[in-house]
């Protein structure tokens, strides 16, 4: 952390790694030096760094950083004179990969997972991909009853490989095959998806894990 950072704790600490959230306070007087220092910093350590104002408005920003099983986010927010407060938390990650028309192999951090035994199944994740303003890899899977660990089949997958928001979410897959392992982990393998205007196709690969400890 950045100095003149004091650790303030971490909350659930009985709980799975991905319930837990630690807090600090910082001194410094400039959200803005406290952003750049955390993203040189982590993109240093070999991350991949996205910034993004929250929805609390200018004195708050959303961090994630990504590399492989490592993924976290840390929210900063603030109003010097006050101490800035900030919060980070590990996250859980899919691991995509596409083939066919576009080739992607991309991690992306989990923003939803309901995951109730007896109760619909959705997984969530995206992550902005830089090649464009409007491009996203995303991937949605959602199942219409989780009973636990076991074999499903499912054609409610969406997936974007990285293309704009607008043309480029395939879905529809010819075959859709998921494994959950256990609550933390799982896999999908899907053929054939395909975008609104039909005209090409992918095969998707996914796996999902907790964040390393």
């Amino acid at each position: 952390m950045a100095p003149g950072t004091a650790y303030q704790g971490e909350s659930d600490k009985d709980k799975p790694i991905v319930n837990r959230l630690a807090s600090w306070t910082w001194q410094g007087s400039n959200l803005d030096t406290l952003r750049d220092w955390l993203v040189k910093e982590a993109e240093g350590a070999g991350y991949s760094a996205f910034v993004s104002p929250t929805t609390n408005g200018a004195h708050s920003y959303s961090l994630i950083f990504i590399k492989g099983l490592n993924d976290y986010d840390l929210e900063l927010f603030g109003l010097p004179p006050s101490p800035i407060r900030i919060g980070g938390n590990a996250l859980e990650v899919v691991h995509l990969k596409t083939s066919g028309a576009v080739i992607a192999d991309v991690w992306l951090p989990v923003s939803a997972m309901d995951r109730l035994p007896n109760a619909p199944f959705r997984l969530v994740a995206s992550l902005t991909n830089r090649v464009c303003p409007n491009c996203r890899y995303a991937v949605t899977l959602t199942l219409s009853l989780y009973k636990g660990a076991g074999k499903y089949e499912t054609n409610a997958v969406q997936v974007n490989p990285g293309e704009d928001v607008q043309t480029g979410n395939y879905g529809n897959p010819s075959h859709c095959a998921v494994v959950i392992q256990d609550e933390f982990r799982g896999s999908f393998e899907c053929q054939g998806l395909e975008p609104s205007d039909k005209s090409r196709t992918i095969d998707v690969s996914a796996s999902w894990e907790p964040p390393v400890p």
